[in-house]
């Protein structure tokens, strides 16, 4: 009998050493839990954790319908995004379209300001006439338009129009040597060329 006891003993003392790393096991598997991202689950196992069944994560459940819902919400957003630009778009458009039709009216007065100056003889009438001539091209600057500088440039197509010819062996081939009439332009867009005299070798 006491050799069965004994035997008894050693059973238990061996299945105490294999209990032994199951729960290790388990310990590793809850510290891995609380460690790493597990997949997304719930009480009802509709998702199942990589940690194991007695995972004690805390995760953020998200249904099919909650995601559709935050999905319409991106393409709103996106959407109204996308109507925000385009209504900047038109309304930068239509403000440009309306300072160039109003230049575009005021070029013959600045042409008749322009042929007053090589008329005039009196002094003050000419220094108060380009008095203001100069404070009007100072309020088109203000609205992003620009009178072309000609005189002694380069003649450039986009910028120039040449309507006549001379010959100045003192200066360079196809430099303006006068400007007929004043051009206006803005950064990207010319409104009016200037019309100009260049030099022909």
């Amino acid at each position: 009998m006491a050799k069965e006891t004994k035997k008894t003993d050693i059973k238990s003392e061996e299945e105490v050493l294999k209990q032994k790393p199951e729960q290790n096991t388990e310990t590793e598997n809850k510290e891995k839990c609380n460690k790493t991202n597990c997949q997304k689950h719930n009480g009802n196992n509709k998702h199942h954790c990589e940690c194991g069944d007695d995972c004690n994560c805390s995760h953020n459940d998200v249904d099919e319908e909650t995601l559709g819902y935050l999905e319409l919400a991106q393409r709103i957003q996106a959407d109204f995004e996308n109507y925000k630009r385009r209504n900047a778009e038109i309304e930068k458009q239509s403000f440009n379209n309306g300072v160039f039709a109003f230049v575009s009216k005021l070029l013959p007065v600045m042409d008749s300001f322009k042929q007053a100056k090589e008329t005039i003889k009196d002094e003050n009438a000419l220094k108060g006439l380009e008095l203001i001539h100069n404070q009007i091209i100072k309020a088109l600057s203000s609205f992003g338009i620009y009178k072309i500088e000609c005189l002694g440039q380069k003649f450039d197509p986009h910028l120039h129009n040449a309507v006549l010819t001379d010959c100045d062996e003192t200066k360079e081939d196809e430099v303006v040597l006068e400007e007929l009439q004043e051009g206006y332009k803005t950064d990207d867009k010319v409104i009016r060329h200037s019309v100009v005299k260049i030099n022909k070798l």
